[in-house]
C-alpha cells in the first residue's frame, strides 16, 4: 500500500490534500479554542513585525505585500531554471558536455548559493509573520509555478506503458519508439551518445 502510494503520483497528492486539510483544521480548532491569534491576522496590526519593523499601516503593509510577492515570484522562476540546470547539467556524471565555460558555470552556482543565503533571510521572517503574507507567497508560487510546468511539459508525451519501459530501464521498448514520437530531449541525448561514441 505504501509503495503504491509512493509509486502513484495520483495517490500521492490525494495523501497530500488529505493532510493539508486536516491541518488547517486542526489549525482551525486550536485557534477557536485559543481565542485570537496573532499569526492568524489579516491587515496591518501593532503586533506584526518585520526584523522589528512594526507593520501597522496599511501602506507598510502594502509595501511588505508587494516585496513578497515580487521577492517570491523571482525566487521561484530562479530555482526552476537553475536547479534542473545545475542537477542535469554540472552535477550528472552522465553529462559530459556543457552550454557555458567552465568558469561560467562555476560563477552562475556560487552567485545562486550568496543569492539564497541572502534571500532566506526574508524568507524567515516572512514565515513567522502572519497568515496572510504565506497567502501572497502561495499566490506568486502559483503563478511562476503555473508558467514553468506548463513550459517543461511542452515537449513531453503521455504515454504510460512506455514510461514504465523506461523507467525499469527496458532498452527493448526504448528502440521500438516511433522516432517521430520521440520529444527533443530525448532525440539530444540519443545524439550525444553517438558523438561520444565516435570519438
Amino acid at each position: 500500500m505504501v509503495h503504491l502510494l509512493f509509486e502513484d503520483k495520483r495517490l500521492t497528492i490525494i495523501v497530500l490534500i488529505a493532510w493539508m486539510s486536516f491541518s488547517l483544521i486542526l489549525l482551525k480548532v486550536m485557534t477557536d479554542e485559543n481565542g485570537s491569534v496573532a499569526f492568524m491576522h489579516i491587515g496591518p496590526s501593532k503586533s506584526l513585525k518585520l526584523m522589528d519593523l512594526t507593520v501597522d499601516t496599511w501602506s507598510k503593509w502594502l509595501c511588505v505585500s508587494l516585496f513578497t510577492f515580487f521577492n517570491t515570484a523571482i525566487s521561484e522562476f530562479i530555482n526552476t531554471s537553475l536547479v534542473p540546470f545545475f542537477q542535469n547539467t554540472i552535477e550528472d556524471h552522465k553529462n559530459t558536455y556543457l552550454p557555458y565555460s567552465k568558469s561560467t558555470c562555476w560563477i552562475i552556482a556560487q552567485t545562486f548559493c550568496v543569492y539564497c543565503h541572502i534571500m532566506s533571510v526574508f524568507g524567515i521572517f516572512l514565515i513567522f509573520s502572519q497568515v496572510d503574507f504565506l497567502m501572497v507567497r502561495a499566490c506568486a508560487d502559483l503563478f511562476v509555478n503555473g508558467y514553468t510546468t506548463t513550459n517543461f511539459l511542452k515537449t513531453k508525451i503521455y504515454d504510460p506503458e512506455k514510461y514504465r519501459n523506461i523507467q525499469t530501464h527496458d532498452h527493448k521498448s526504448l528502440l521500438e519508439i516511433d522516432p517521430e514520437e520521440k520529444p527533443s530531449n530525448y532525440l539530444e541525448t540519443q545524439n550525444q551518445k553517438t558523438d561520444s561514441a565516435a570519438i
